[in-house]
């Protein structure tokens, strides 16, 4: 690494280098960022923190999060799927799968 790339400042952090230099969690970056108290870019699936709101924070220090602030984006929700649903996408019998003519029974002797 040459001598001068060292002295030169990131333009933007990762969440997890964010929170090691600041001595929190990622969890509570995570929450900051949901609801808007901490700006954040995405690049592909990174979430990436950019140099003005490291400095913010280095100056003013992490905005409070409230109590039950809950995360809004929880995740995919699952839905029902319409096959558990009765009389819904019910296959049709299929000309191999008929039902055949009951078998005589045999005659025990």
């Amino acid at each position: 690494m040459r001598d001068y790339e060292n002295d030169i400042e990131p333009r933007a952090r990762r969440v997890r280098e964010f929170a090691r230099r600041h001595g929190t969690s990622v969890t509570t970056l995570k929450r900051a960022i949901s609801h808007d108290l901490l700006k954040c870019v995405y690049i592909g699936r990174y979430q990436i923190i950019p140099a003005v709101e490291d400095e913010r924070v280095a100056r003013d220090g992490l905005p409070n999060i409230p109590r039950g602030y809950v995360r809004q984006t929880t995740g995919p929700i699952p839905l029902p799927s319409p096959v558990h649903k009765k009389g819904f996408h019910k296959r049709a019998p299929s000309a191999k799968k008929a039902k055949a003519a009951p078998r005589p029974k045999a005659k025990r002797t």
